[in-house]
This record gives structure tokens, sequence and C-alpha cells, in this order.
């Protein structure tokens, strides 16, 4: 069956199952000291943000990324605010892979959110959002709502060029509390920490459902700029960007290959590096238009690889999420 005859996702029930990669764990990065909601997570690799950096377009990569290579550096591991990799950080842990920190607050990064969600039963957990419109958020679900810990949060907050050392008020646009508008909350029915890519077939699964549209309270988009929307996309180099725990929480970004499921409605992302803080970041690319535009939302990764191994496709529920994002717009009068 092809995917695009897949229908839009709902709001309620999904299935969950592992990704041929190994076990697929949701992206998120538990607060160390506070409870932590049952599911695991993933998060990504960094690009330099500095002069050498080309965009990804028409397939090619930034020529300062052999393909196929790429050894970690630490002066490439810098972020805007000038800090290093941690200490004991492993640079040659994925000698395959290569990471390098981003200017943030520099377009098209600064529409890169960093998420903190705060349960009711006082689990604590960080993601990664992407602005898409004045006050439209988009995240995986999984972000946003956690039944072992209680649900929704009852606290959430947006950071865009989220900058560690300096804070949420330090950083270069200041926050946003945030409310979710939406989320599918089916992408794992029975809680037991695991997102299925897909089910091979007819009906949505796991990373199929992993999606949340947030509303902030202050149109934030308008000054730090957005992210289109590509739902023509199936396959190309792209980027995957968030706020990986094990850089410190600094804003890091990676090109690689991604390419959607031939017989589902998710995007692989099997070969870009993740970890835990990348859940809910953008696969993105520059698009028809020019622009960057969002294809996809980190949904699940192995985390004993540090891999990828789903996303949600921007494809599967193009014409909902419009509706959703326009169905906020009255708050920014």
């Amino acid at each position: 069956m092809s995917r695009r005859r897949k229908v839009g996702i709902g709001v309620r029930a999904a299935a969950a199952e592992l990704g041929a990669w190994g076990t697929a764990m949701p992206l998120l990065d538990p607060v160390p000291g506070a409870p932590a909601p049952a599911s695991g997570c993933v998060e990504q690799r960094s690009i330099a943000g500095s002069g050498g950096d080309a965009p990804c377009r028409g397939g090619a990569l930034p020529s300062d990324r052999p393909a196929g290579a790429g050894a970690w550096s630490a002066p490439g591991l810098l972020g805007e605010n000038g800090l290093a990799a941690p200490a004991d950080l492993p640079l040659d842990a994925y000698p395959a892979l290569a990471q390098r920190g981003v200017l943030t607050s520099e377009y098209p990064y600064s529409a890169v959110v960093f998420l903190h969600a705060v349960f009711p039963n006082g689990a604590s957990a960080f993601g990664t959002g992407v602005i898409v419109g004045p006050n439209d958020v988009l995240t995986a679900a999984h972000v946003v709502y956690a039944p072992a810990s209680g649900g929704y949060p009852t606290s959430l907050v947006a950071v865009p060029a989220y900058i560690s050392a300096l804070g949420w008020e330090g950083s270069p646009f200041g926050f946003s509390t945030a409310a979710v508008t939406i989320a599918d909350t089916g992408f794992d029915p029975d809680d037991d920490g695991i997102i299925r890519a897909g089910n091979g077939g007819p009906g949505l699964e796991g990373s199929e459902r992993d999606i949340a549209l947030l509303t902030l309270n202050k149109p934030l988009g308008y000054r730090t700029g957005w992210m289109d929307l590509d739902p023509t996309f199936k396959q190309g180099f792209a980027h995957l960007t968030g706020y990986p725990g094990v850089y410190g929480r600094t804003l890091t970004d990676d090109v690689a290959l991604a390419y959607d499921a031939p017989n589902d409605s998710f995007t692989y992302i099997t070969w870009f590096e993740a970890h835990r803080g990348n859940s809910g970041g953008p696969v993105w690319h520059y698009g028809p238009s020019g622009r960057p535009s969002v294809v996809g939302l980190v949904s699940s990764g192995d985390p004993n690889a540090g891999r990828g191994v789903a996303a949600f496709d921007i494809a599967n529920s193009y014409d909902n999420i419009l509706y959703w994002m326009a169905s906020n717009d009255h708050l920014l009068a």
C-alpha cells in the first residue's frame, strides 16, 4: 500500500513498535534527580554555524562535511555561548558521525526551540520543537504528553535560541510559556516507553502519530522567523536540529540522508546521530520555495547506538496541521 494513501492522524489511538534498527525509544531528556517519564529518548549531532557551513541544497552536503565520514572535533562542538563540549565526552564514540554547534540566534536556527515540560507528578523533561508560525510550535506528542506522569504538563516553556549558560531570560529572544493546542496521545498505547516506527501497512501507529501543536503566549515567531512545511519531500539530504543533553543542551545540527518509508507514513532518520533531548526537533531542508522547510519531527531512536530511527512525516497530516495552526490565529489580535 502506498504511504500516500494513508489517512491523516486522529487525536487518539495508535500502537508502538520496535524499529528495524533496534529498540525505538522516545527522544526525551529527563531531568536528573527528578521523577522521569517512563519513556527514554534520543538526541542528535551538530553543525558549525560559522562561515564555512553551506546550506544543504539540491542534495549537496556542506563542503566541510565529507559524505560518509566526519571526525569529531572540539572546536566544532562549540555553540554561540562559546562553551566547549563536556570534558568527558568520548570524541571518538561515533567515528562515522559529525556534529557541530550552531549559531543559535541566526535564522533558521533561531526558529528551533528548547522545551521544558513539568508534569503533574513532578516529573520534568526536556525536548525540542520548531516555530512554524507567529505563535505556532510543532513538536513530538510524547514531549508534551506522558500518561505515567499524569498526562499533559502543568508547566511548559519554549525558549528559542536557548543558551544554557544564560538561562531562559538571558537567551537572545527570551522565552514564552506554551499551551498544548492538540496532541495525538495514541503514539504509545501500552505506555511501555517504546514507539513503533509504523505498522508496515494501512492504519497509523507509533511515530506516524507522534505530533503535537503548541500555542505560544506571545508571538515570538515575528522575532525569530519560522520554518515552512514541505509535504512533498520523499528523500534527500536534510538537517536534524535540536538540544541534546549529551552536549549540555547546546543547539546542535546534523546533515544526513532522510527518506520516507515505502509502505508507511514516517520518515527514516537512521543515518542521523540522535540522543536524549532531540525529541520533537525538526528534520528540515531547503524546500521548493527555497526557504527552510520542515519535513519531519524526531520521534524515536536507538539510545544505545546514538542514532535516530523514525520521524513523524509532515506529509502524513499536512492539511490537519494547517487547520490547527489557523485555529489559534485569533490569539494574535
